[in-house]
Protein backbone atom coordinates (compact mmCIF):
# COMPACT_ATOMS: atom_id res chain seq x y z
CA UNK A 1 0.00 0.00 0.00
CA UNK A 2 2.86 2.38 0.70
CA UNK A 3 4.01 2.02 -2.90
CA UNK A 4 0.54 3.06 -4.11
CA UNK A 5 0.79 6.35 -2.20
CA UNK A 6 4.54 7.01 -2.06
CA UNK A 7 5.69 10.48 -3.05
CA UNK A 8 2.24 11.37 -4.38
CA UNK A 9 1.57 14.73 -6.01
CA UNK A 10 -2.21 14.56 -5.58
CA UNK A 11 -2.41 13.40 -1.95
CA UNK A 12 -2.05 16.92 -0.56
CA UNK A 13 -5.11 18.05 -2.51
CA UNK A 14 -7.35 15.00 -2.21
CA UNK A 15 -6.74 14.36 1.51
CA UNK A 16 -4.76 16.82 3.57
CA UNK A 17 -6.02 20.11 2.15
CA UNK A 18 -9.56 19.18 3.18
CA UNK A 19 -8.31 18.69 6.77
CA UNK A 20 -6.27 21.92 6.97
CA UNK A 21 -8.55 23.56 9.55
CA UNK A 22 -7.87 20.67 11.91
CA UNK A 23 -4.13 20.43 11.24
CA UNK A 24 -2.92 23.31 9.06
CA UNK A 25 0.19 21.67 7.59
CA UNK A 26 -1.35 19.96 4.56
CA UNK A 27 1.81 19.64 2.46
CA UNK A 28 3.19 16.20 3.29
CA UNK A 29 6.70 15.13 2.31
CA UNK A 30 7.77 11.61 1.40
CA UNK A 31 10.87 10.36 3.25
CA UNK A 32 12.80 8.18 0.77
CA UNK A 33 14.99 6.60 3.44
CA UNK A 34 12.20 5.65 5.85
CA UNK A 35 9.66 4.85 3.08
CA UNK A 36 6.90 6.85 4.71
CA UNK A 37 5.62 10.39 4.96
CA UNK A 38 7.75 12.63 7.16
CA UNK A 39 6.36 13.46 10.58
CA UNK A 40 5.84 17.20 10.30
CA UNK A 41 4.34 19.43 13.00
CA UNK A 42 0.61 20.08 12.59
CA UNK A 43 0.11 17.49 9.85
CA UNK A 44 -1.67 14.16 9.52
CA UNK A 45 1.47 12.39 8.26
CA UNK A 46 1.84 10.12 11.31
CA UNK A 47 -1.81 9.10 11.18
CA UNK A 48 -1.64 8.55 7.43
CA UNK A 49 1.45 6.35 7.81
CA UNK A 50 -0.43 4.33 10.44
CA UNK A 51 -3.39 4.00 8.07
CA UNK A 52 -1.05 2.66 5.38
CA UNK A 53 0.22 0.05 7.83
CA UNK A 54 -3.37 -0.98 8.68
CA UNK A 55 -4.18 -1.23 4.96
CA UNK A 56 -1.24 -3.62 4.50
CA UNK A 57 -2.93 -6.05 6.92
CA UNK A 58 -6.14 -6.34 4.89
CA UNK A 59 -6.22 -9.44 2.67
CA UNK A 60 -6.37 -9.02 -1.08
CA UNK A 61 -9.33 -11.36 -1.43
CA UNK A 62 -11.62 -9.31 0.84
CA UNK A 63 -15.02 -8.88 -0.82
CA UNK A 64 -17.40 -5.94 -0.78
CA UNK A 65 -20.09 -6.29 1.86
CA UNK A 66 -23.56 -4.75 1.79
CA UNK A 67 -22.26 -2.02 4.14
CA UNK A 68 -19.45 -1.21 1.69
CA UNK A 69 -21.89 -1.03 -1.21
CA UNK A 70 -24.23 1.28 0.72
CA UNK A 71 -21.30 3.52 1.62
CA UNK A 72 -20.22 3.72 -2.03
CA UNK A 73 -23.78 4.66 -3.02
CA UNK A 74 -23.77 7.37 -0.36
CA UNK A 75 -20.42 8.70 -1.63
CA UNK A 76 -21.67 8.75 -5.23
CA UNK A 77 -24.82 10.69 -4.29
CA UNK A 78 -23.13 13.42 -2.27
CA UNK A 79 -20.87 16.33 -3.07
CA UNK A 80 -17.19 15.77 -2.27
CA UNK A 81 -16.30 17.84 0.83
CA UNK A 82 -13.91 20.68 0.03
CA UNK A 83 -12.96 21.72 3.54
CA UNK A 84 -13.23 20.66 7.17
CA UNK A 85 -16.69 22.18 7.66
CA UNK A 86 -18.07 20.23 4.69
CA UNK A 87 -16.27 17.14 5.97
CA UNK A 88 -17.84 17.52 9.41
CA UNK A 89 -21.35 17.67 7.88
CA UNK A 90 -20.53 14.66 5.71
CA UNK A 91 -19.19 12.80 8.76
CA UNK A 92 -22.37 13.54 10.77
CA UNK A 93 -24.51 12.25 7.88
CA UNK A 94 -22.48 9.04 7.84
CA UNK A 95 -22.98 8.63 11.59
CA UNK A 96 -26.73 9.17 11.21
CA UNK A 97 -26.86 6.50 8.53
CA UNK A 98 -24.90 4.08 10.73
CA UNK A 99 -21.82 3.65 8.55
CA UNK A 100 -19.46 3.49 11.52
CA UNK A 101 -19.80 -0.05 12.84
CA UNK A 102 -16.86 0.24 15.21
CA UNK A 103 -14.77 2.84 16.95
CA UNK A 104 -11.77 2.65 14.59
CA UNK A 105 -13.67 2.84 11.31
CA UNK A 106 -12.57 -0.56 10.01
CA UNK A 107 -15.43 -0.65 7.45
CA UNK A 108 -13.98 2.49 5.87
CA UNK A 109 -10.45 1.12 6.03
CA UNK A 110 -11.55 -2.14 4.42
CA UNK A 111 -13.32 -0.22 1.66
CA UNK A 112 -10.18 1.84 0.99
CA UNK A 113 -8.17 -1.38 0.68
CA UNK A 114 -10.74 -3.00 -1.62
CA UNK A 115 -10.79 0.05 -3.90
CA UNK A 116 -6.98 0.14 -4.06
CA UNK A 117 -6.78 -3.60 -4.80
CA UNK A 118 -9.34 -3.16 -7.59
CA UNK A 119 -7.44 -0.21 -9.05
CA UNK A 120 -4.21 -2.17 -8.97
CA UNK A 121 -5.88 -5.17 -10.62
CA UNK A 122 -6.73 -3.01 -13.66
CA UNK A 123 -3.22 -1.65 -13.99
CA UNK A 124 -2.97 1.39 -11.74
CA UNK A 125 0.17 1.19 -9.62
CA UNK A 126 0.05 4.66 -8.05
CA UNK A 127 -2.66 7.03 -6.86
CA UNK A 128 -1.38 9.79 -9.18
CA UNK A 129 -2.22 7.61 -12.22
CA UNK A 130 -5.86 7.15 -11.21
CA UNK A 131 -8.66 9.27 -12.70
CA UNK A 132 -9.91 12.23 -10.68
CA UNK A 133 -13.20 10.59 -9.70
CA UNK A 134 -11.42 7.59 -8.16
CA UNK A 135 -8.88 9.88 -6.49
CA UNK A 136 -11.73 11.85 -4.91
CA UNK A 137 -13.46 8.67 -3.74
CA UNK A 138 -10.26 7.41 -2.10
CA UNK A 139 -9.49 10.87 -0.76
CA UNK A 140 -12.81 11.30 1.02
CA UNK A 141 -12.59 7.84 2.58
CA UNK A 142 -9.07 8.56 3.84
CA UNK A 143 -10.20 11.98 5.11
CA UNK A 144 -13.04 10.38 7.01
CA UNK A 145 -10.76 7.87 8.71
CA UNK A 146 -8.20 10.53 9.69
CA UNK A 147 -10.95 12.92 10.78
CA UNK A 148 -12.60 10.17 12.86
CA UNK A 149 -9.31 9.31 14.56
CA UNK A 150 -8.72 13.01 15.26
CA UNK A 151 -12.20 13.34 16.81
CA UNK A 152 -11.42 10.37 19.05
CA UNK A 153 -7.98 11.60 20.06
CA UNK A 154 -8.33 15.37 19.78
CA UNK A 155 -5.17 17.39 20.04
CA UNK A 156 -3.34 14.74 22.06
CA UNK A 157 -0.23 13.26 20.44
CA UNK A 158 -1.07 10.34 18.17
CA UNK A 159 0.56 7.03 19.06
CA UNK A 160 0.11 3.69 17.44
CA UNK A 161 0.84 0.27 18.86
CA UNK A 162 1.93 -1.79 15.87
CA UNK A 163 1.65 -5.04 17.82
CA UNK A 164 -2.06 -4.50 18.49
CA UNK A 165 -2.86 -2.52 15.34
CA UNK A 166 -4.89 -0.03 17.30
CA UNK A 167 -4.94 3.63 18.28
CA UNK A 168 -3.88 4.92 21.68
CA UNK A 169 -3.92 8.28 23.35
Amino acid sequence: MKMFFQNSHCLDNIVFKCLRRVKPNWLVIWDEQRHQYRDEPFSFAVEFNFLLEKLELIPYQLQLTEAHIELLKFLNCNKVPQDTMDLNKFYIELLKKGFYADIEGSDLIELIAILIYRLRSVGYQHVDEVNREEQNRLGILICLVLFDWYRLIGSEPFHCDHTKSSIHW
